[in-house]
């Protein structure tokens, strides 16, 4: 019997939500064409104008993963997903 092995599709999403304290970004990701057992760490990159990268990895089970990037006071500069294609 011959196993063949799916190719991930990976849709995302971010939203920033700014508050009194500062901004929260929250980020979701949509894994598609994976068996239901498949699990896939993904980095995503928060860059803030003040210059500082905050990183995460979003472990994605079956379709779908998500995460919070803490209450900072600095302006969201840049979110990358994937950044450096290690997925």
């Amino acid at each position: 019997m011959k196993k063949f092995m799916a190719i991930p599709t990976y849709r995302w999403s971010q939203q920033v939500s700014a508050t009194d304290s500062g901004n929260i970004v929250q980020i979701s990701i949509q894994q598609e064409d994976v068996p239901l057992d498949f699990c896939m760490p993904i980095p995503v990159t928060v860059e803030y104008d003040d210059g500082e990268k905050v990183w995460q990895c979003v472990w994605v089970e079956r379709n779908s993963g998500q995460c919070t990037f803490s209450l900072r006071a600095a302006q969201v500069k840049k979110v990358e997903f994937n950044a450096s294609n290690t997925v």
